[in-house]
């Protein structure tokens, strides 16, 4: 594996790059204040800015499908895998999406702000 530290990465719509403190506001706005957004994650949804600051993630169709090349071609990995709550089926979809395939399930094998869950592992 070669490491790469953090590259500068665009797709059509986004730019992926280092989280900063200047998008921690917008961050806390857009997503991570909103319990219907967190309610499958291992984070605690952000009560405040402060919160917020603590998050440095974000997942979506476009971004995954931007980084799996450049972690076969740049950094070149073996294997990308990712889970996924079974009660979320949405995160499956952009797995699926994204060219994953589905291997298993593992039972009450992590947590997340439902408690301990089981997860769909893809790769």
């Amino acid at each position: 594996m070669n490491h790469k530290g953090t590259v500068f990465i665009e797709t059509e719509r986004l730019i992926l790059r280092r989280f900063t403190e200047n998008d921690v506001e917008a961050m806390f706005r857009n997503r991570g204040g909103d319990p219907k957004v967190t309610e499958f994650l291992c984070w605690k949804t952000a009560a405040n800015l402060k919160d917020a600051e603590n998050v440095h993630q974000g997942i979506t169709s476009e971004a995954f499908k931007a980084i799996i090349p450049f972690f076969f071609n740049e950094v070149c990995v073996n294997r990308i895998e990712s889970q996924h709550d079974p009660n979320n089926p949405n995160s499956g979809y952009v797995m699926k999406k994204c060219g994953l395939k589905y291997e298993g399930t593992l039972r009450e094998s992590d947590w997340n702000n439902k408690g301990i869950v089981d997860v769909c592992i893809a790769y």
